[in-house]
């Protein structure tokens, strides 16, 4: 589990925007990709 991000603000309009989404699939270590994170940054380029 990722933790919460950290932040000073406790305004009720930054909760109004927090959602929290949590996902149910796990993929075992053999079948992640390893190069994601590069082909998302690549992607994103």
């Amino acid at each position: 589990m990722n933790n919460l991000p950290y932040t000073n603000d406790k305004s009720y309009g930054y909760y109004r925007r927090l959602s929290i989404l949590q996902f149910s699939a796990y993929i075992p270590e053999e079948k992640r990709d390893k190069q994601l994170k590069d082909k998302l940054k690549e992607e994103l380029s």
